[in-house]
């Protein structure tokens, strides 16, 4: 089955280009190259908002996982080194860092009608984020004890060759962050729904290694802008 990934202006922090890509499916883990890989069964959609970032901004326990801000509060509401936005305005402030400000419009009027959603992984320089989306269910989580559910935030980790995910020694991969602006009609309500009370208080982050030279132009979906 064939699916459009589709290209979504989410926020325009750094912008990354993309020719055409077929979605398939692998788990948390890339397939095996001697077994067919399967296609899953929905889009994804390119987020426009991931952008490279200094390497002391990586957190290695935050792999894997997301973070939903549904106010100004829970936005500052940690210690800096749990809270990516404290710990970006001391690399502002303290360290010197030239970085942008990219948080200020996240204000009280942004959080009556929007969470969002925020998430650092580090990657292979070449590879791109697409977003598939928030489970309605809780599912099983992959890898864990049977019996151990969450809503699972689903993305697509996108690479132009399957060498340029396994060529790619870990030293040389680049933190990457990204937003997702979602609109709701009550944030808290969505946030304890897929932040409180599942996996150590975090919405489970679940990817999909798609390797776009796997395909023909026969096979392949096209991007649509």
């Amino acid at each position: 089955m064939k699916k459009t990934i589709k290209s979504l202006s989410v926020l325009a922090l750094g912008l990354f280009s993309m020719t055409s890509c077929l979605v398939t499916g692998g788990g948390e883990n890339p397939p095996d190259d001697d077994e067919e890989t399967p296609l899953h069964p929905w889009e994804s959609t390119r987020i426009d908002s991931q952008m490279e970032v200094p390497e002391g901004m990586y957190r290695s326990f935050y792999e894997n996982s997301v973070t939903i801000y549904d106010s100004v509060a829970t936005l500052n509401g940690s210690t800096r080194e749990f809270n990516y936005k404290l710990l970006w305005d001391y690399k502002v402030e303290v360290e010197g860092m030239d970085l942008p400000d990219i948080w200020s419009k996240y204000d009280d009027n942004f959080f009556k009608s929007n969470v969002l959603i925020f998430c650092m992984v580090n990657l292979p320089p070449e590879a791109e984020l697409y977003y598939i989306g928030l489970g309605t269910e809780r599912e099983q989580v992959p890898g864990a004890s049977t019996g151990t559910f969450a809503y699972l935030f689903k993305m697509d980790h996108v690479y132009p060759t399957e060498s340029a995910f396994k060529g790619v020694p870990t030293d040389e991969y680049v933190p990457r962050m990204f937003f997702l602006e979602i609109p709701t009609e009550d944030p808290t309500s969505f946030r304890l729904k897929y932040s409180d009370g599942y996996i150590n208080r975090r919405t489970k982050y679940i990817y999909w290694n798609v390797y776009e030279d796997l395909y023909t132009s026969d096979t392949t979906a096209s991007v649509s802008e």
